[in-house]
């Protein structure tokens, strides 16, 4: 992410950081740990090491395992039927307990994901700016993965070359968020899908916003009125499912679909309270409520929403 002219780049393509930038005005000077927390990133940066280590003595082990499997072999191969049945099912018991903690690495090695979750990280973050820019960032490695962004890579030399198919897979991979938040490229190399970026990352959003920046505000402005419609279905569809069908979601929802009543839309919003009292549904709300979610600035509503899985988003 720095060493790279904008010259060569399309208009709109940038870092990642500052991409995040763009949604929230902070300070300059490390701007990665300034938008998503010192925890945050170097619980990213950590991630690769908490896979389990290699069980102990491996050599031993397998040399006590084959001593053995060979002494049960020269026992049963003389006999036969349920002897040699019943000697077949030991021989499996004991391969079986000897062999688990190899086989718990291999599954736990190629199987399991160890990096923090979304939500994890998004428990580390100090504030609620650095909690969505957390989920931004898990978006846009999303998106980057899928094509859905345009990214370039910058080498050193200058060179600016368009990722595309095969060359995305390391930003899919579960440790790809170290190419969006690391730029020692050493880091880059615990992530085991290849090929690797070859110089920083630069992406295009193509006015792209992210589903994480969602806000009462964001709802409440859409002009898209099907989009609109389905947005607001799914949000209450999904707050009942995971428990928030009553409370500052399902509230805030009511007082959205107030302000965009006909009747209340285009009106200044002083004089506009008393006609989206008369056709507020639900709950009544204070004016204070009110107006925190005409600003799009009402936490309670807001932590409810990005609680939701807003990557499923419509």
């Amino acid at each position: 992410m720095n060493g790279a002219s904008s010259a060569t780049l399309p208009i709109g393509a940038k870092p990642v950081a500052e991409a995040l930038a763009l949604y929230c005005k902070r300070p300059s000077g490390d701007m990665v740990v300034d938008l998503l927390g010192r925890a945050s990133v170097d619980a990213i940066l950590k991630s690769p090491t908490i896979i389990p280590p290699l069980p102990n003595a491996p050599v031993r082990a397998a040399l006590s395992l084959t001593a053995l499997i060979a002494a049960l072999a020269i026992i049963f191969l003389p006999m036969s039927g349920i002897a040699t049945a019943v000697l077949l099912a030991v021989l499996a018991i004991v391969v079986l307990i000897a062999g688990k903690p190899w086989i718990s690495y291999v599954r736990d090695r190629f199987m399991n994901r160890h990096e923090p979750t979304r939500a994890d990280l998004a428990g580390l973050a100090g504030n609620a700016v650095q909690t969505r820019n957390v989920q931004s960032l898990e978006e846009f490695r999303r998106q980057i993965g899928s094509g859905a962004l345009k990214t370039y890579s910058v080498s050193p030399s200058g060179a600016v070359k368009l990722l595309t198919g095969k060359a995305l897979a390391c930003f899919a991979a579960d440790h790809g968020r170290i190419l969006l938040v690391s730029e020692n490229l050493n880091d880059w190399f615990q992530i085991s899908a290849r090929p690797l970026p070859q110089g920083a990352i630069w992406i295009d959003l193509g006015g792209a916003v992210a589903r994480s920046r969602l806000t009462a505000r964001t709802l409440i402005n859409e002009p898209d009125e099907a989009h609109y419609q389905q947005r607001i279905a799914w949000i209450r569809e999904r707050a009942i499912e995971h428990g928030q069908g009553s409370g500052a979601l399902i509230s805030g929802l009511a007082i959205i679909e107030a302000m965009r009543h006909p009747d209340v839309r285009g009106r200044p919003f002083t004089k506009a309270i008393p006609a989206i009292r008369a056709v507020l549904k639900g709950p009544a709300a204070s004016d204070s409520i009110i107006s925190k979610m005409h600003s799009g600035n009402y936490p309670e509503f807001e932590t409810a929403l990005h609680a939701l899985p807003l990557e499923d988003l419509p």
